[in-house]
């Protein structure tokens, strides 16, 4: 009995170790490529406004084109934003199902109370 309780333990912890390894380092991988996007599309951005500077003024296409550019990088902003919100929210729901597993484990393993203790 001793072995099965110590072969259980071990199961349990090699399985945890995977599902860490599993979730965490997925999530850290795209939140690295995340910031490698958002970074570039600061620089992008940046280089927009400065070419806005050089717009001429009586070019009504010039204006409207640099409207436009500027008006999709606030789009592609708020894309960003929300492939931050939506990662925030995925690696808050595999803790909170992992934790849930474990206590589910945890819970399964204790024993119902025999007629004969009542």
């Amino acid at each position: 009995m001793l072995l099965n309780d110590i072969l259980n333990k071990l199961r349990q912890w090699d399985k945890r170790s995977n599902q860490w390894f599993s979730k965490n380092f997925s999530v850290l991988l795209f939140e690295i490529v995340l910031v490698v996007i958002f970074v570039f599309f600061i620089d992008y951005m940046m280089n927009i406004i400065t070419i806005s500077d050089q717009v001429k003024k009586e070019s009504v296409t010039e204006q409207i084109l640099m409207s436009q550019a500027g008006l999709m990088l606030l789009v592609v902003l708020l894309l960003l934003f929300n492939s931050f919100l939506m990662l925030y929210l995925f690696n808050n729901i595999l803790r909170i199902s992992g934790l849930l597993k474990n206590l589910d484990y945890n819970l399964g393993r204790r024993q119902a109370p025999r007629e004969s203790d009542i």
